[in-house]
């Protein structure tokens, strides 16, 4: 007989621990610190770009935008919670990555994509 010291229930299921990380859409990134969401994906031609958690006063984030080919279309610093950005008829319809850097390390890529309604 298999002894376990927790409730009938949780002692026929296996339990993983491990730092809590959510990702609901794929537009959005949420660990324990932070959350970082672009909206709205799809876009037709401005996005906005939101980061919260992150301690903007001892911490450099940038932005980087790379088409699906892994050419760098855009980059930035970023100096608040929220960023609108806006992609013209210039930049093509399609899959794009948004890379979102802490001090130079990567934090999140997110898919996003650029529509031509």
């Amino acid at each position: 007989m298999n002894k376990c010291s927790r409730p009938e229930a949780s002692c026929n299921n296996y339990v993983i621990e491990a730092p809590i990380f959510a990702q609901p859409p794929s537009n959005t990134f949420e660990d324990i610190n932070y959350q970082i969401m672009i909206f709205p994906n799809p876009f037709t031609n401005q996005y906005t770009l939101d980061i919260k958690g992150i301690d903007w006063e001892h911490n450099i984030i940038s932005y980087e935008l790379y088409d699906i080919t892994g050419r760098k279309l855009d980059s930035k610093r970023l100096m608040g919670e929220q960023t609108v950005f806006v992609l013209d008829d210039s930049y093509a319809s399609g899959i794009n990555m948004a890379r979102i850097k802490q001090n130079g390390t990567k934090l999140k890529e997110l898919k996003l994509i650029k529509a031509s309604y």
